[in-house]
């Protein structure tokens, strides 16, 4: 009879605690508050921000606040979310901003019994670039999903503004990159892999340098390339798992990407008199493929590369 009533409350007590689940924020949800503040790329307010707030309240729903920023660039936003909030900016004259913000500023045994995630206001800072001298740049790369090695382990030519090899492997007419690849992968582990990619500027005045991509803009790039950066006349990305594990790996960098200066003439005492500028962006992964894109000035001198793709 006792086994039976103690039975009994443990399904009572089952029953009643599927009723009524642990509180967890990242699932049911907790308040947060935004302080956002919209800046140029100068650092400068940028006022009457047309904002939009979402606040993520479930895995297909959500709960937005819009408004507009104040005279110092300023909005308040607040609700309650599970954790992600993404803010969207614009304004007539700049590029679009999308940003993801984490709610989560205090430890989360805390939002647990405050149903918080902050003690206060998050400060936030959203940088809206503006445009300023739109460049239409050759761009080339974009739309294609491989583009096939003619030669492994050789020494090819590549024009960036064609987009294309040199003779014999193709229609390039300026030999702007040197690169050489080598590629191995074992036929009986698939594991055991090694990728080496070397790329030279063919001019030794002409040269690389990385930049980061600003991934919250439209504007992902640099608005002009540096006429006084360092230029690397050399890059090298290597993939070595020829033991099966990875013993060296220097990939082409996924959140930066090359600013270069090709086609260099100097004068006579060394002085750069003409070149062109441009961007490379990696794309893609070690196999015998090529998969970059490039954008190219072909107004030489012009370090412009303000360029939405």
């Amino acid at each position: 009879m006792k086994r039976a009533i103690i039975a009994v409350c443990l399904t009572v007590l089952c029953l009643g605690a599927a009723k009524n689940p642990v509180y967890d924020p990242h699932r049911d949800g907790a308040a947060a508050e935004l302080d956002i503040h919209v800046v140029d790329e100068l650092g400068c307010p940028v006022p009457s921000v047309d904002l939009r707030v979402s606040f993520a309240i479930g895995p297909a729903e959500g709960m937005d606040r819009s408004g507009q920023t104040d005279s110092e660039g300023g909005f308040h936003a607040s609700c309650r979310t599970t954790g992600s909030i993404w803010i969207l900016a614009q304004k007539d004259g700049y590029y679009q901003t999308r940003l993801h913000v984490d709610a989560q500023d205090v430890p989360y045994e805390e939002a647990v019994k405050t149903h918080r995630w902050s003690n206060g206001p998050v400060k936030t800072t959203v940088v809206l670039k503006t445009i300023r001298h739109p460049v239409q740049l050759t761009m080339n790369g974009c739309g294609f999903e491989e583009m096939p090695w003619p030669a492994t382990n050789t020494v090819l030519g590549f024009d960036l503004e064609l987009f294309d090899w040199c003779p014999p492997y193709g229609f390039g007419k300026h030999d702007d990159l040197q690169l050489k690849y080598d590629f191995w992968r074992s036929s009986t582990n698939w594991d055991q892999a090694y990728a080496h990619l070397t790329m030279t500027m063919t001019n030794c005045v002409d040269g690389l340098y990385l930049e980061p991509v600003e991934e919250f803009s439209q504007l992902k790039r640099c608005y002009h390339a540096d006429p006084d950066a360092v230029y690397q006349q050399r890059m090298e990305f290597v993939h070595d798992r020829r033991s099966g594990d990875v013993d060296r790996r220097n990939p082409m960098p996924k959140d930066q990407y090359m600013v270069f200066r090709t086609r260099t003439k100097t004068n006579a005492i060394g002085e750069i008199t003409s070149a062109n500028y441009g961007m490379i962006f990696e794309r893609g992964k070690f196999g015998l493929e090529w998969n970059i894109r490039a954008g190219f000035n072909p107004t030489p001198n012009d370090t412009n590369l303000e360029c939405v793709e």
